[in-house]
């Protein structure tokens, strides 16, 4: 990692939170309810991040929205 490659902190950590939130979403097939169960928080949380980050809140789109970001469990991995 070069200095280039270093960002704020807030910044990582805004877009790690979003990458989880949808990944969590997208595996329960869009349902918000059960993602924020599992992820320990009310399920305002999750609309809040999702509409923050300008993500479509239908799970054929949250579908769509991951094949267009490349969004999988794999890409999720590095962090």
């Amino acid at each position: 990692m070069s200095a280039a490659d270093i960002r704020p902190l807030h910044q990582m950590m805004r877009e790690f939170r979003a990458k989880v939130v949808l990944d969590a979403v997208m595996r329960l097939d869009g349902n918000v309810c059960r993602a924020a169960k599992r992820l320990g928080c009310h399920r305002n949380l999750i609309y809040y991040y999702l509409r923050k980050n300008g993500t479509p809140l239908t799970s054929a789109k949250l579908r769509r929205v991951q094949k267009k970001l490349k969004l999988t469990a794999q890409s999720l991995q590095q962090f």
